[in-house]
């Protein structure tokens, strides 16, 4: 669990495991910041990664800290005590982390199985699909075949209107192996593609929501006109609705290289694409996302269940009621800014309109 993951087991990794990173950090030319991968339903995924972020943000406090965050399915669990693993590592998310993009296991399994017709989908299925959006984020730091790139901070900066609303939601499109692969694609269809609540990466409803902030990363056979069109052409049909307060919101970045498909033989992945688009969105539809999981918790808590296996591992109550305000909190903001921006956490424990 969390506490074994971050208490016990992972206190007598971490210093091994920081000292690898200096020496990582150190062979750096120009580091720009970290690039971290995790679950956030496991001890390990969830408990060793939130004390690594609470040192590096101790050591490297200047540098970008990004990290593709998988939480789980509240509808289909592999562990009971998930719920409790998932608050815990999104509230030290919320404190640590510069940006975190969140995919959940429940939409992944979805695309796997309608889109794909894979029928028991491995973690491998699902890793190649968010590694087709992940890809596409990290070509986008590097300099090499790309016209508009972009850097770690200045990543952050655009996307991040306040520092705790920092949770992205990835879409991508196409989605390989589908039947748009199998057509001809414009720039504008496949930008349409990434705004349908189909293409998203996890499972929420953007219509449910405003966007703060939008970051479309484009690969292949794309013309900074043919973008700056599509882009037109989705907020006049009201497809990217942003808050008032926010002037434009979209940032565009270009890679020639398209996106590689993998050698193995896979239905997920293996066609090579002409063009593609990552879309990372700030939207504040992901209250949505934590409010699911705050309900399992806060059902599980009430009840104090499993909860002796968190306190004979170094914690105690208090901590778990600290992480679900600190959730509770951030639902509110999300709430608060679709409204008028403010950050500030007001409102009451139930479920709101994001």
């Amino acid at each position: 669990n969390y506490a074994r993951g971050r208490n016990t087991c992972g206190a007598e990794l971490i210093e091994e495991i920081m000292e690898k990173i200096r020496r990582q950090a150190e062979d750096c030319t120009s580091l720009q910041g970290f690039m971290i991968h995790h679950s956030a339903g496991g001890g390990t995924g969830a408990g060793l990664t939130s004390l690594l972020l609470q040192r590096m943000s101790q050591e490297y406090a200047r540098k970008a800290k990004i990290t593709f965050s998988t939480f789980p399915s509240p509808s289909n669990t592999s562990a009971i005590v998930e719920p409790y693993n998932a608050i815990l590592c999104a509230s030290a998310l919320l404190e640590h982390s510069s940006v975190s993009l969140v995919f959940d296991n429940e939409k992944l399994y979805d695309v796997c199985c309608k889109g794909f017709g894979i029928r028991h989908p491995s973690f491998a299925d699902t890793n190649r699909l968010i590694a087709q959006a992940v890809s596409s984020v990290a070509n986008s730091f590097s300099q090499s075949g790309g016209q508009i790139n972009t850097d770690m901070s200045d990543f952050h900066s655009n996307l991040v209107p306040y520092r705790r609303l920092h949770f992205m939601l990835p879409s991508y499109a196409p989605i390989s192996g589908t039947s748009m692969d199998r057509e001809s694609h414009s720039t504008s269809q496949i930008t349409l593609a990434a705004l349908s609540k189909d293409n998203f990466l996890a499972k929420v409803d953007p219509r449910s929501g405003k966007y703060l902030a939008v970051c479309l990363l484009y690969r292949g056979e794309v013309g900074p006109n043919d973008a700056e069109l599509a882009v037109k052409s989705a907020r006049q049909s009201r497809l990217l609705e942003f808050v008032d307060w926010v002037p434009t919101g979209v940032r565009i970045g270009y890679n020639s290289h398209p996106a590689a498909n993998f050698k193995e033989p896979s239905m997920i992945g293996n066609q090579t694409l002409q063009s593609s688009v990552a879309m990372i969105c700030n939207s504040t539809c992901v209250g949505h996302l934590f409010n699911r999981m705050r309900h399992k918790f806060k059902m599980m808590f009430a009840k104090r269940a499993f909860l002796h296996w968190y306190m004979g591992e170094g914690m105690d109550s208090e901590d778990m009621w600290t992480a679900q305000e600190d959730i509770l909190g951030l639902e509110q903001e999300y709430m608060n800014a679709a409204k008028d921006g403010s950050s500030a956490s007001e409102g009451s424990d139930s479920d709101q309109s994001y």
